[in-house]
């Protein structure tokens, strides 16, 4: 089997699809499946906030009071903030802030404010 025959397949399977994109209001949504890596690939505005997504995810992942025994933010204190951010703390200034949009930074970077350095995101506010 070739790569390209591989790689077709590969994006024709629904299991692998981790991105649902949803298209219009109220009983007039239509939905679209996609791979993260297509889309990275094909838009600089997925490269951006997928990045910081996916960082968050591994950083979490990788703190030993987090991972999938307390991943959810709700219920963290300030330890666990800590813990995060020095998880991150040498990957955090590679993030591009200027470049996430002000919408996507309000809702999924400022909730994660305790664990930026205070010069890097005044920089972006």
């Amino acid at each position: 089997m070739t790569v390209f025959r591989k790689i077709s397949l590969m994006l024709s399977d629904a299991d692998d699809y981790n991105v649902n994109i949803q298209v219009g209001e109220n009983e007039n949504i239509k939905e679209f499946h996609a791979h993260s890596n297509v889309l990275r690939a094909r838009s600089p505005y997925f490269k951006k906030i997928v990045a910081w997504d996916y960082l968050i995810k591994w950083g979490i992942d990788q703190t030993p009071d987090l991972g999938i025994n307390n991943n959810n933010k709700i219920n963290w204190n300030n330890n666990n903030y800590e813990s995060l951010k020095k998880t991150l703390n040498q990957f955090i200034p590679l993030i591009r802030f200027s470049e996430i949009d002000s919408a996507d930074f309000y809702d999924q970077v400022r909730p994660y404010k305790q664990i930026i350095p205070q010069y890097i995101y005044e920089n972006f506010i």
